[in-house]
């Protein structure tokens, strides 16, 4: 199996190397060992340099990635920080290549998939203001200039194409801003079903935040919590059941879009559940030295990386046989490996990343390409006033020896 590593500001892939013309790492004295010469060698044979990483640029440095990518369906963009500017650049430069020269057709982010299709309505028809359908996905690290800038490029090439051969932006994850999702599965049923309107928004009610008249999820019994999963996943299996007869009325793609709605609803419930259940363990545990609530929470960890394969491998459907996308999400989640071993507070987790169950599904047509860099700042969510998590900037020492990021060649 081919390994390519991706460090931005280098960039590593399998068994090739692209790293930028100019390095931003200072010149540092490195171990004149034999294992390091070794691997300095390994990859100074096998590193392709990149002329820049921003989009616009050309394509000329990426085509060794032709032959690797000859036959993968499924392009997982990894991500060492959700807040460092070059790799989303590089994310754009690399759809934009994936897109024009190999023949892909959708984008989809570590983010709320109702929300996310705010951005695919002005990505595919030009339909609202971009930037607020940017902001509406929810993750302010992901509400950024550079991924803007994606999302325009996205539509100025659409709007020379006809709608089929349209590029698409999805999210594929099953965290929040559900409110999208029960307000076009309410306009959908009350097309197809006005009769499941009301048994609808009934089930709604417990991830709506306390803002409806149900108990919220999160502070029910774990009985009850069963119950409303299972209000929802009936409503999911209604629009399944009548798939055909709905498809008829309506068409399939729209079908589709509101079937993985629905689906999400009931895989945000879960998640919701496992969480609060990690919770209350934690809290219940009168012992917690070196414990953290991570350890408690390693049931719905492990299930948000399984659903957002799941949602991974259903937008691929939707789109069609021979279609072709690119999942953009941290390291931890496009790898192939288990992740959470070695992470502050999780000690010793180790649970199945996403990429890892769409290898299984999918094989080589599944490949990760990880992102890493030396040395710098990077924007993430940290502790601010009255305990708030707010987005800062951090500063990172140089890679640490012997690691893929700290050799330079």
């Amino acid at each position: 199996m081919r390994i390519i590593i991706l460090t931005a500001i280098v960039a590593f892939f399998s068994n090739s190397i692209f790293v930028p013309a100019q390095q931003l790492s200072t010149n540092r004295a490195q171990p004149n060992t034999a294992q390091t010469e070794a691997v300095r060698d390994w990859l100074a044979s096998r590193a392709v340099p990149l002329k820049s990483v921003q989009a616009g640029t050309g394509f000329d440095d990426l085509k060794p990635l032709k032959s690797v990518l000859k036959n993968v369906r499924i392009v997982g963009l990894g991500e060492a920080s959700h807040g460092q500017r070059e790799f989303f650049q590089f994310k754009h430069r690399m759809l934009e290549f994936l897109v024009t020269q190999m023949g892909f057709t959708a984008f989809s982010l570590e983010a709320s998939y109702p929300a996310c299709m705010n951005i695919n309505e002005y990505v595919v028809y030009g339909k609202g203001d971009p930037r607020k359908a940017l902001t509406s996905q929810g993750f302010e690290q992901f509400d950024t200039q550079e991924i803007f800038e994606m999302v325009e490029w996205m539509r100025q090439y659409n709007s020379k194409l006809p709608e089929a051969k349209r590029i698409k932006f999805f999210g594929y994850d099953m965290q929040g801003q559900y409110h999208y999702a029960m307000d076009a599965i309410s306009a959908y049923l009350k097309k197809i079903s006005p009769d499941k309107v009301t048994e609808a928004e009934t089930a709604f009610a417990v991830l709506k935040a306390g803002r409806g008249k149900a108990t919220p999820l999160s502070a029910q019994s774990a009985e009850e919590q069963a119950k409303s999963v299972a209000r929802l996943d009936n409503l999911h299996s209604f629009l399944m059941t009548n798939r055909d007869k709905f498809v008829r009325q309506t068409s399939e793609w729209d079908f589709n879009v509101v079937r993985l709605h629905a689906r999400v609803l009931v895989q945000g419930a879960n998640y919701a559940a496992a969480s609060s259940q990690g919770i209350r363990k934690f809290q219940a545990d009168k012992d917690k030295k070196d414990k953290s609530v991570y350890q408690f929470l390693g049931d719905a960890i492990a299930l948000r990386d399984l659903y957002m394969a799941e949602n991974v491998g259903t937008q691929l459907k939707m789109l069609g046989p021979k279609a072709r996308m690119v999942a953009g999400g941290h390291n931890g989640h496009v790898q192939i490996g288990l992740w959470g071993d070695g992470i502050p507070d999780f000690k010793g987790l180790k649970l199945q990343s996403m990429g890892g169950f769409l290898r299984k599904k999918f094989g080589d047509a599944y490949y990760a390409l990880g992102f890493d860099f030396d040395r710098g700042s990077f924007q993430a969510l940290g502790p601010g006033e009255k305990g708030r998590l707010v987005l800062q900037e951090f500063q990172m020492p140089p890679a640490s020896e012997g690691s893929a990021a700290w050799f330079e060649f």
